[in-house]
């Protein structure tokens, strides 16, 4: 809605619609804060059944925190020179920089979540796993508010190509197919599993290609 509306509207230097994101987000976050579990005696069972072998769990809390913090800062070094070769990349290819962005800077600063996910997944724990993707993809929507303020030359999402729209209008379509496979029937058959999975990828790749082409 903010890339088809094009709000000229700042407040405190953040323009509106990058407001009413960081406001969504906060009320999201309470709001789920607050919410009982789903399947509590589902959750019981869980905790109950053996715990697969946890590579880390002879970790002290002190040494779990230093290797979080070490690896955090690895990152940020990381996308900040990903960010200044990615527009060097543009610059010197001609290739548009929203495609840069979309693709290559997002697939390549989306490596360290694959990689959390994957373990995740290893150690059983789909709940995190799933909710890493989607935390990052909610976290992500709120930077557009805390950098906001750093653009002076207006709003951010004034001043972006129309490029965007095609990603914004992809992430839209993946985020609903999304939200179906959460909340399909324990009973579905297998086909539904896979079906909207496929159409992810092909939104994915028709999405990136659609950008590169603009």
């Amino acid at each position: 809605m903010a890339l088809l509306l094009r709000l000229d509207t700042q407040i405190f230097g953040v323009g509106l619609d990058a407001l009413l994101i960081a406001v969504t987000y906060i009320i999201g976050m309470v709001v789920i804060n607050k919410l009982p579990s789903l399947d509590p005696e589902a959750e019981a069972i869980v905790e109950s059944e053996e715990e697969p072998d946890n590579p880390s769990a002879s970790l002290s809390p002190k040494a779990a925190i230093v290797r979080f913090i070490i690896a955090a800062l690895v990152i940020l070094a990381a996308g900040t020179a990903l960010s200044i070769t990615g527009d060097q990349i543009a610059i010197i290819t001609g290739i548009g920089s929203s495609f840069i962005g979309s693709f290559l800077i997002a697939a390549a600063t989306s490596l360290p979540e694959a990689i959390s996910v994957f373990i995740a997944l290893r150690l059983n724990n789909v709940n995190m796993a799933v909710g890493a993707i989607l935390g990052s993809n909610i976290f992500n929507m709120i930077i557009l508010a805390l950098s906001d303020p750093v653009y002076t030359a207006g709003p951010i999402m004034l001043d972006v190509s129309g490029a965007n729209m095609i990603i914004a209008v992809g992430v839209l379509i993946m985020s609903l197919l999304a939200l179906f496979s959460l909340y399909r029937k324990e009973s579905a058959s297998t086909l539904s599993y896979t079906i909207p999975s496929v159409i992810i990828l092909i939104v994915y790749f028709a999405a990136s290609y659609l950008n590169f082409t603009y």
